[in-house]
Parts: C-alpha cells; structure tokens; sequence
C-alpha cells in the first residue's frame, strides 16, 4: 500500500487516471491504490524518490511511513558511513575528518556566548545594546537587561522603541505577571483574597522581599518612563500595557486603569486599546476583592466592544464567590451564557461552588417575605448521551440555533467585511452574485482543509482526498446540493497533470459542485459566507477551528452559536468518517434556573477542546425566608 501523504502517493495522484484506469483503487479506501496498479510506474518513481532527497526531508515528520528508495540510502549508509556537515576544504588543503564536529562546537560555543551576554566585537557599541537586549528578553534576564539600560543611559546611547519595549516587558513580569500580581495582591492583603494560594506557593518569598520589589518596580518604572519622553519614543499600545501592568503589580490599580484610559485616548489603529490594555485593572480588583471597581473596569470594556474571554470571567466570579457578592453573580454567567461556550476544570470548579454557596451568599440579602431563596444541587461529573439526555438530571439538552433573519444579518456582516478586506472585492463581489444565481447550497466543503487532512505544516496537498469526501457527501445526502471552495491555483495545478483529471474538473464546474477562488483572494471569506447563506439545513464540511483574525473581526455570540450548530467534521484514513453535528447544541445552556457548563480537557490529534463531562446545577427546591423545616 502507498500511504497518503508520502512523495510516492503525490506522485501516483498526478498518474492516477492514466496508469490506473482499469486497476482501480483497494475496496472501501479511494485514497489507497493496489500496489499492482503502480507497477509500471515503480522504477521511475523510486529513481525520483531517492534523488529528491530535499523533498523527502520535508515530510520526514511523517512516522512509520516507508518512501521508495530509502532503502537504498540507508544501504549506503550502512557501507560508506553518514556524511558530517562541515566547511568544504580550501584548494591545496587537507580535509580534517573533524573539521564539521569542531565547526558544530564552534558555533555552540558561540551561541552560548551571545546568549550569556557575550558580543558581537564588529557591532558598533549602540546596536550591541540593542542586541544584547533581545537576547536578555529572550532568556527573561531582567537583571541583564537594567544593565544594559543604565549602560546606554551613561554612554548616551539612543534606545529604540523595541528596545524599550524589552525592558519594560521584563519590568513588569514578563508572561509571569499575572502570578506576580497575585503574590503582591496577596502580601498587601495580609494573605488573604485571590493570591493566598499563590503566596503560600512561594514561602520563601516575605512580605517585605514583596513590598521591596515593589518598590524597585516603581523606581525602574519612572526612570523608564523618562528616559522614553525624553528621546521622544513613541508610546504605543505595547508600552501602555506595561505601564498598567507594573501599576497593578505595585498595588496600584486605579492608576492602572487610569493609563488605559489615557492609551484609549490617545491610540488609534493598531494603537488602540485592547483587552490586554484593560486587564491589569481588572485583575487587580479582583485579587484585592474590589468586585465593585471590578465591575467598572468590566463596563469600560464592554463599551469599547472588547470580547472578555474565559480568564477574565473566571476571575471575576472567583473575586465575587469569595467577598458573598449577590449582585453581578448572576450579571456574569448570563455573560458567560452568551460569550462563551465551554469550560475549562479550574473555571467549572469556580461555578460549582458559586451554586453551592448560592443560598448561604442571598440568605441575608433578601429584602422581602415574596422573595424565594434558591438552593442548588451541583454535580461536576454529569454526561451527556447523543439524544442530549443529562445524567444527572434527565433533562434534556436542546439545539440552540440562529434565527433565519439572524442568519440573514450574519452573512451580510461576512460580506461586508470580505468586501472592505479582501483586495481583490470585485471578485467577491462577483461570487455572491454567483451563489445567487445557482444557490443556495446545502453543503460547503472546506477543500483546502480536507485536501491537507493528515498534514503537518508544509504536507502534500492531495486532490483526491477532496473527491473521496465529496463523493461521500453525496452517498449519505442524495438531495442535498454540495459546493466545493478551493483556491485556483490548486485547481489548475491538478488539471495539468492528465487530461483526465481536466475532465474531472470540468465536470463539477458544469454541475455547479466547485468554485475556484481567484488569485490574491482568501478562500475563508467565501465558503464561510456560502455556508451562512445556506441557512438552517446548510452544513460546513471542515476541521478548521476557524480561529484566525477573520473570524475574530465577527460577532462570537452569533458566530459561536452558527458554528455550533453546522459545522460538519471529518476524518479519512481508510474509509472517510463524517461527524455531523449532533441533536443537541454543545455549549453553555440555561433553561430558568437550570444550567448546564461544558467542561473540556486536553486538545487531542482529533479535536481542540474535546468536551469529557458536564457541570450540571439545578436548582433542588424553594424555600421561603425564614421558613423553618421540620425532620
């Protein structure tokens, strides 16, 4: 068998239709070819495997698979020895046997030294600062890079921006600072609030060691920031960051919250605010337990459209099950509700004891006699059959699709962005006039995605997996209408290997089954439209998890709920394997004072965020305030 994906499979495609017409391929596997039909093809082939050897070095990351002539490599191996990558020898020199190991040591001797701080003695002195600084931001050397910052400051040496942005980087934490804020929340409380656990992880760490960071934080921080003003470097969202962030991390987060606004203000375009910008604030009030001024940093975002993600609400539900807060308690979950649409363990452990504690926390907040108090029974370990039915409770799941007028409104936004993105809009422009015209369509295949099933970055794009799954779309849905969405270049590329492959095309072109993209285009603004466009019986045939910058310019309540509903995953090894989407929607639900949490595990080869089990709260029984039951 010649496995897909391999040097010789991609060869064996381009001579499918000529060499194996009456052969055919192996029963029940369209991608796999009998090892008869290629035998006259064989020699060619495994001549071109072996001197290709660049080729093959690609895809070498693909295991267990054998590559004709490989063998005969390893044989010449095995009898003349590896060949050592060195420097070829001078004219009228002798090659040393181990001249390409001492260059190798050379060359890791060299590395080590620039990585310690060793220079490069043909730089001039100020970009030797400078690339001293990006090996310190590289290795997170903080005390290397104040160094090198006090060094350039004496020598009057100009600092660039990026430069600048290394230093303050490491100022205020690095991809640590949200731990170090949790330690200084911690020691400025006492020990108590969000950073206890964190303070407890680092004993060896005083209160005062704390505080005297702090400070040194804060000096360092204004030197900076005078240094900065001084050269006229530009502040752009980047350094905003920093500045909040070492305000939040030296007890300050007002002022934190204060220079975001100041980078709303100010920034523009890619310099504008973002969730970032904004989150030092808000993790700041939360681990010091101001759920109040919390809140407002969460309304400022809002306001200036930013999506909170799962973080951010964890946070601020973790800050309001610990201060017994009964006012945005529920405000955040019908947020979580529409923002998101799963969990991870440490957020549903988070939930879990929010509805444990639901009845403790409105006991004494309940105003009037009318009022009912809630009590909640949790489990965290609930599964979910295929007909959507609840272990825990018996309830059923429901499928929370949009609205056809919802849809409707969905496309349009998608056509309106790809028409102000994409650089060729005419051409789009054109495709929604094509789709008018011959749609609507039931069926959107990604074909790049499924072309490149089974790849590594850089794979072998393979045609005939896109006709194996098309042909497999038509088997299992004979009245529905598939359309294939593929960039033309691929298409023109597997026309010219054999007429017969032309014909193919050719073919589902008249059918009105392929659209080719045109040059310059993006290929995810077209099946993404036509798969909206089809609305509430279309499905989109993709593994994509459609997290890329397009799909984050659309609106995720309505683009999560969308995806939720049709997108249609796949598989191909020996057979292909389509996994439609199920009976029931996966995703945060809320039926009255009944909730059910997604919870998701580790990212597997077969999915991103595999969904293992269910919190599931519902609310046990009603009792009245001040009621007292009798045993």
């Amino acid at each position: 068998r010649i496995f897909r994906g391999s040097k010789t499979f991609s060869l064996v495609d381009r001579h499918y239709y000529c060499c194996c017409l009456n052969r055919g391929p192996v029963a029940g596997s369209p991608h796999l070819l009998r090892k008869d039909s290629v035998a006259a093809v064989a020699v060619s082939l495994s001549l071109q495997g072996s001197l290709n050897s660049r080729r093959r070095q690609r895809h070498a990351h693909v295991q267990h698979r054998q590559y004709w002539g490989s063998s005969l490599l390893d044989w010449i191996s095995h009898k003349v020895g590896r060949m050592q990558a060195g420097k070829r020898p001078l004219e009228g020199v002798a090659a040393d046997p181990n001249s390409g190991l001492e260059n190798g040591a050379k060359k890791a001797k060299a590395a080590d030294d620039g990585a310690d701080g060793g220079s490069a003695p043909d730089l001039p002195p100020a970009e030797r600062i400078k690339t001293e600084l990006g090996l310190a931001g590289k290795t997170n050397d903080l005390g290397k890079a104040l160094e090198l910052f006090d060094l350039a400051r004496k020598e009057n040496y100009p600092l660039n921006q990026k430069s600048c942005q290394v230093i303050l980087h490491l100022l205020s934490g690095g991809e640590q600072w949200m731990e170090k804020l949790q330690q200084s929340s911690a020691s400025q409380a006492g020990g108590a609030g969000a950073g206890k656990e964190a303070a407890a992880q680092a004993p060896a760490q005083g209160g005062a060691d704390l505080m005297d960071q702090a400070k040194l934080l804060n000096n360092r921080d204004k030197e900076l920031y005078l240094y900065m003003k001084a050269q006229n470097v530009e502040f752009n969202e980047f350094v905003y960051t920093g500045l909040a962030r070492i305000a939040a991390i030296t007890g300050n987060p007002e002022g934190a919250f204060e220079i975001a606004k100041n980078c709303k203000l100010k920034g523009s375009g890619k310099n504008k605010a973002r969730l970032r910008t904004l989150a030092p604030a808000l993790f700041g009030f939360c681990f010091s337990d101001r759920v109040e001024k919390a809140m407002e940093v969460e309304n400022e975002m809002k306001r200036l459209h930013l999506q909170l993600t799962e973080v951010e609400y964890r946070i601020i539900l973790a800050a309001i099950v610990r201060t017994g807060n009964v006012e945005y308690g529920n405000y955040v979950l019908e947020c979580m509700l529409r923002e998101i649409t799963k969990v991870n363990a440490e957020t549903s452990e988070i939930v879990a004891t929010f509805f444990r504690t639901y009845h403790e926390r409105t006991n004494g907040a309940v105003k009037g006699d009318s009022e009912v108090l809630r009590k909640y029974s949790v489990s965290t370990e609930a599964r979910v059959a295929a007909d959507g039915l609840c272990s825990a409770c018996g309830e059923k799941l429901e499928k929370l699709d949009l609205k056809e007028m919802e849809m409707k409104t969905l496309a349009k936004k998608i056509a309106d962005l790809a028409l102000k993105r994409e650089t060729k809009n005419e051409s789009f422009r054109q495709f929604t006039d094509w789709v008018d015209r011959n749609g609507p369509f039931d069926i959107i295949i990604d074909g790049a995605n499924i072309g490149f099933f089974g790849q590594a970055k850089g794979g072998v794009f393979t045609f005939m997996q896109i006709m194996s799954l098309h042909e497999k779309v038509k088997k299992v849905y004979p009245n529905k209408k598939p359309l294939i969405v593929l960039h033309t270049r691929r298409v023109k590329h597997f026309e010219k290997i054999s007429p017969r492959n032309k014909q193919m095309v050719e073919v589902l072109k008249r059918n009105r089954e392929l659209f080719a993209t045109p040059q310059g285009s993006n290929d995810d603004w077209y099946w993404i439209y036509a798969a909206v466009l089809s609305g509430r019986k279309g499905m989109l045939v993709t593994n994509d998890e459609m997290r890329d910058h397009i799909f984050q310019t659309l609106e995720s309540k309505n683009f999560n709920r969308w995806k939720l509903c049709h997108q249609m995953r796949f598989q191909i090894y020996d057979t292909v394997t389509l996994h439609p989407p199920g009976l029931y929607t996966e995703c945060i639900q809320r039926k009255q004072s009944h909730w059910h949490f997604p919870i998701y595990g580790e990212r597997t080869e077969k999915e991103f965020q595999p969904i293992t089990h269910y919190l599931c709260a519902r609310q046990e029984e009603e009792e009245e305030p001040g009621e007292i039951k009798s045993n």
